[in-house]
């Protein structure tokens, strides 16, 4: 029985007028178009107490076949209702969606190989850059386009958030670019004297470091984008560089060695040499240590203040991709053997391996729940459990993937895969509180360490 409410209307003059107000239904959309289907085809169908009328010609010229002019009516009512059943089915289909852990939300194609990692500005844009030349910022609910800026060449680095909402990233052009976030307007460019792949970290006063191919490593005003100083390694660089505690740089090059830079002044603290090049961008442990990979098959622990050699751990092939830290210490990182390690980050021991189907240069990206998430060469994208090593789900991709996850607060996975960029529902809510859950030590990129409940909380 439903119960009436009561509107008391008092006019001055008059006496109080009550009227009842009927209760108001929620619509069912299933028994709503039902009703409406049901009265359509009734409106076009003969009285069920009189015969269809016939048509004179059938009477005049009975040789000749006519159908009853209510037919038309009817067949039109009838496409009425499929279309109506037709939308009760999309209707019902999203309404009642559940996404699933490894279900794509959204895909967005650029014009161009998707190298870079993305970032995840604090409102939840995506920025993320494209072989196309271009930097994209996406919204990172639907994927639609929110700005784009091109540059003059291949952007294959990764975007960092400074946190004036500034956007810094290199170009295969030679340029470092500082971009407004909400408009992708251009404050200031610096040209180096290479192509950028390294990208850029982010100093707590402000300052922007990043390698180039000119085998420089550069520290420039994040306002202003002027130049504090540059150190000339002997090779290429294609590591990005880290900050410490201290303010100490560590970045790899291409001549098998990994530097110790004061990040006031660029003087050279301590250097390291690896058996090959160093692609491979430094993760910073919480007490300090360096942890990194090489093309000499090697993954290295250095003590941060010294360079001195903590342990070594050897895979059956080269390392490009950057290791990333669990909170009770445990190293992952892949390798060309097709393999993710996890290891002992005190002794180097292997805690397990996962083989998969082709080559890793995808570097890790850690969940709340421990979950491990990476891609590989042949187009797929896994889900591993981060205490066993075990394959919790796998998801074929658009097409190769060499960029790394970011992970957002609710626990969305963002990543290239091809000439896409994708958002994959995750198994959990956001990035681990560690030292180093993710490439670039958190969503933005900062490459720097901080206090991992600080830092690496996800937009």
């Amino acid at each position: 029985m439903r119960s009436e409410q009561t509107l008391s209307i008092k006019i001055k003059g008059h006496n109080k007028i009550e009227r009842p107000i009927p209760s108001i239904r929620a619509v069912n959309p299933g028994s709503f178009f039902f009703r409406c289907s049901a009265r359509i085809y009734r409106m076009t169908s003969p009285p069920s107490d009189q015969p269809p009328q016939a048509d004179p010609a059938d009477i005049t010229d009975p040789p000749v076949e006519h159908r009853p002019r209510s037919a038309g009516k009817r067949l039109a009512a009838l496409a009425v209702i499929g279309g109506m059943i037709g939308f009760l089915a999309w209707w019902n289909f999203f309404a009642n969606r559940v996404i699933e852990p490894g279900d794509i939300i959204w895909t967005f194609e650029t014009g161009g190989y998707v190298n870079s990692s993305p970032a995840i500005g604090t409102d939840g844009t995506i920025y993320v850059g494209s072989e196309d030349r271009h930097l994209y910022a996406l919204d990172g609910k639907t994927g639609k386009t929110k700005w784009k800026y091109q540059t003059g060449s291949d952007v294959s680095g990764s975007p960092a958030i400074g946190p004036d909402g500034t956007i810094y990233i290199g170009s295969g052009d030679g340029n470092v670019y500082g971009l407004d976030a909400t408009t992708g307007t251009p404050r200031w460019t610096f040209k180096t004297g290479g192509d950028i792949t390294s990208s850029a970290s982010i100093a707590k006063d402000g300052t922007i470091y990043i390698g180039s191919l000119d085998k420089k490593v550069y520290a420039l005003a994040g306002d202003s984008g002027k130049k504090l100083w540059d150190f000339e390694t002997g090779g290429e660089v294609y590591s990005s560089p880290t900050i410490g505690m201290n303010g100490i740089v560590y970045i790899g090059s291409r001549d098998s060695k990994v530097y110790a830079l004061d990040g006031q002044n660029g003087e050279l603290l301590w250097e390291f040499a690896t058996g090959e090049f160093v692609n491979s961008s430094p993760a910073i442990g919480s007490d300090g240590t360096i942890y990194l990979g090489s093309a000499d098959n090697k993954v290295y622990a250095l003590d941060g203040q010294t360079g001195d050699l903590q342990w070594e751990f050897k895979t059956r092939h080269q390392i490009t991709c950057s290791p990333t830290i669990a909170s009770d210490g445990t190293i992952y990182i892949g390798s060309f053997d097709k393999k993710m390690y996890a290891l002992d980050g005190q002794t180097g021991e292997q805690k397990w391996s996962f083989r998969s189907r082709a080559f890793i240069s995808s570097s890790p990206a850690i969940a709340q729940d421990g979950t491990i998430y990476f891609g590989t060469w042949d187009k797929t994208f896994v889900a591993l459990d981060g205490q066993t090593g075990k394959a919790k789900w796998k998801l074929e991709s658009p097409g190769f993937i060499t960029s790394s996850s970011a992970l957002s607060r609710d626990g969305t996975v963002y990543i290239g895969a091809g000439s896409t960029v994708n958002a994959i529902a995750g198994t959990g809510p956001g990035p681990q509180a560690s030292p180093w859950p993710m490439r670039g030590g958190n969503a933005r990129h900062t490459g720097r360490y901080d206090s991992p409940s600080a830092e690496n909380k996800a937009p």
